[in-house]
């Protein structure tokens, strides 16, 4: 339902509460004067008169019901509010849990990306590590059957070792 249409709706029970306040005045304040009047007429005949407990009453009494009535008007009016400010909470909370969720997610690429890279460059020092070593294990093969490196070839593999 949009704006208007809620608007309406709330406005249509406002009248609905506040007539059926009025109406209920009404009707209490009529069986009252009924009551005055058939006690009166009770009277006429020997009873005794209670005509005076059904007297005049003030204004406070005679409102009971709309005054009842404008009271839950307000109380509405009040939920009404309360209720929109929570579906605003509400709306706020989801669209920062996204940001939150968007924010950490590219933390957590950013990071499984480094620690990739991180991992390749570990494979690269490992694989240089082995091809030195088994370099290595040639030379001194070659070294063992007599075999002489020149200098050229012995700088080389040096300069392969420390990469």
């Amino acid at each position: 339902m949009n704006q208007q249409q809620e608007n309406v709706s709330a406005n249509l029970t406002e009248m609905w509460l506040r007539g059926a306040g009025v109406l209920f005045d009404l009707q209490t304040e009529t069986m009252r004067n009924l009551l005055r009047i058939q006690t009166k007429n009770a009277a006429m005949y020997g009873a005794p008169d209670f005509s005076p407990l059904f007297g005049e009453v003030d204004e406070r009494a005679k409102r009971f019901f709309s005054t009842g009535a404008e009271h839950m008007t307000q109380y509405f009016r009040q939920f009404g509010q309360i209720a929109e400010a929570q579906c605003e909470l509400g709306r706020t909370m989801v669209n920062q849990t996204g940001a939150v969720v968007d924010d950490m997610r590219s933390s957590l690429e950013t990071v499984d990306r480094k620690a990739r890279e991180g991992v390749d460059e570990v494979k690269k020092i490992v694989e240089q590590t082995r091809n030195s070593m088994q370099q290595q294990n040639a030379r001194g093969q070659s070294s063992e059957s007599g075999g002489t490196n020149s200098r050229a070839e012995q700088d080389r593999l040096k300069s392969t070792a420390k990469a």
